[in-house]
C-alpha cells in the first residue's frame, strides 16, 4: 500500500532465480508433448497482480494517487515475467498459447477506464504476447468476469486473440461480438451457467438446460 510496505516486503520477492523452476519441469513437459497435449504458460495479468497486493479500491486510487508505484510495481512484475519466459524458451520449449487471469469487468463494464488500461498494462501486454509470438506462441487468451464489451478492443491492440468465460448473466451477448469482432478475436464460454444446475429454480430469471444455452452460443 506504500512505497516502504513494497520496497521492503515484495519488490525482493519478485527478482528473477533459476531457482524458480520447478524441479523435473523438463520432463514433465516432456511428458505433455509425448501425449499430444497443448503447453499453456499462464500468469495472474497485469490488473489482477496488483490488486492482489493493494486491493481494488486502493490500487483503483493509486492509478491517480501514486500512479509511480503502481508503475514500479508493474514493471518489476514484467521484468520477473520476461526473464522467466526468456529461460523457458531458451530450452527450446513449444508454447502453444499463453494464458492471463484478470477480472478487471463487472456487470456494467471495465472497473477502470481504457486510459488507465493504455497507460498501465497495455505495455506490458504487449511485450510479453510480442515474446512468445516471435517463438511460435498463437494463442493468447484473458480471463476477465463481467461485461467486458469495452475491453474487447485494448484487448485485440495487445495482441490477445481469445477471451473468456463471456458472462451472460453480464450482458455478453457472444453472437453480437462475434460479428463485432470478426476473426480478431474468439469468444469461450457465453452459456448460461445457471443452466448448469441440476435442478430448476424457476424464480431465476433466463433459466435454461445446457443445450438451448450451448446452441444459442454458437449460433
Amino acid at each position: 500500500k506504500t512505497w516502504g510496505d513494497w520496497e521492503k516486503e515484495y519488490k525482493p520477492r519478485l527478482q528473477y532465480s533459476s531457482d524458480r523452476f520447478e524441479k523435473g519441469w523438463r520432463e514433465q513437459y516432456q511428458r505433455i508433448r509425448d501425449q499430444g497435449l497443448p503447453v499453456t504458460v499462464g500468469w495472474k495479468g497485469f490488473y489482477w497482480f496488483p490488486r492482489d497486493l493493494m486491493g481494488d479500491e486502493n490500487l483503483c486510487a493509486d492509478y491517480y494517487l501514486q500512479p509511480d508505484l503502481v508503475h514500479d510495481i508493474l514493471n518489476t512484475y514484467e521484468h520477473l515475467l520476461v526473464a522467466t519466459s526468456k529461460e523457458l524458451l531458451k530450452e527450446e520449449v513449444k508454447v502453444d498459447s499463453v494464458h492471463m487471469s484478470e477480472d478487471m469487468c463487472y456487470r456494467n463494464g471495465m472497473m477502470i477506464s481504457p486510459d488507465t488500461f493504455c497507460e498501465f498494462m497495455l505495455p506490458h501486454y504487449k511485450s510479453l504476447i510480442d515474446l512468445y509470438r516471435n517463438h511460435g506462441t498463437k494463442i493468447f487468451s484473458v480471463d476477465t468476469d463481467g461485461n467486458f464489451d469495452q475491453l474487447i478492443p485494448l484487448l485485440i491492440e495487445a495482441g490477445v486473440n481469445v477471451v473468456l468465460p463471456c458472462e451472460v448473466q453480464a450482458g455478453n451477448d457472444i453472437g453480437k461480438m462475434r460479428k463485432k469482432y470478426g476473426d480478431s478475436m474468439a469468444f469461450m464460454g457465453g452459456i448460461n451457467k445457471r443452466s448448469l444446475c441440476d435442478k430448476p429454480v424457476s424464480l431465476i430469471p433466463g433459466r435454461g438446460d445446457v443445450q438451448i444455452s450451448t446452441k444459442q452460443a454458437i449460433d
